[in-house]
């Protein structure tokens, strides 16, 4: 796939749609979220980095600690907050397409971008609980690939850096 390519229609974004992307641990979702939000001048939400505010330690602390589970209930709550902020970049967490009341929470008042980055430039981390080694990560991506298509408006492809997956975004939808 080419850098920036849509793989859905087109869809205009208002200024008061939020720009939510959806993706694989490690796809740039903060990084592409953080850009996108500077250029457009819209407020930045990572969803990831508002839990680990609230939990006062980190997300593979929090899983260790309380599991999953708790982890996504947490994650729900938050999402269900924000249905309804307007105009802000939103970066989700990997596993937010996961339950479809939080699909639906943040398309109420927005458009998914998922930011499609192939398997090989994804990388393993400590910091997420889900994909510290490689076979791990192969397992996410093959559970929850057919996912993030089914909840995503737009496919931006991000295998280059990210200011091609923010001029892509800006370009498809703003």
């Amino acid at each position: 796939m080419e850098s920036g390519l849509i793989e859905n229609a087109c869809q205009r974004v208002s200024s008061d749609r939020n720009i939510v992307l959806i993706g694989m641990p490690g796809c740039g979702k903060t990084t592409v979220g953080r850009l996108l939000a500077r250029e457009t001048g819209r407020p930045f939400i990572g969803i990831d980095e508002q839990l680990t505010g609230r939990f006062g330690i980190s997300i593979a602390d929090f899983f260790a600690r309380y599991g999953e589970a708790a982890f996504r209930d947490e994650e729900t709550k938050l999402i269900a907050s924000l249905r309804d902020m307007s105009g802000c970049v939103i970066a989700t967490g990997g596993g937010s397409v996961l339950r479809a009341e939080n699909v639906r929470n943040l398309r109420a008042g927005g458009l998914l971008i998922l930011l499609d980055r192939p398997l090989p430039l994804l990388e393993v981390s400590d910091e997420r609980p889900l994909s510290r080694t490689r076979k791990d990560l192969e397992v996410l991506y093959a559970a929850r690939r057919s996912l993030y298509r089914q909840a995503a408006d737009l496919i931006i492809d991000n295998s280059g850096s990210p200011d091609e997956a923010v001029r892509a975004i800006r370009e498809a939808v703003l």
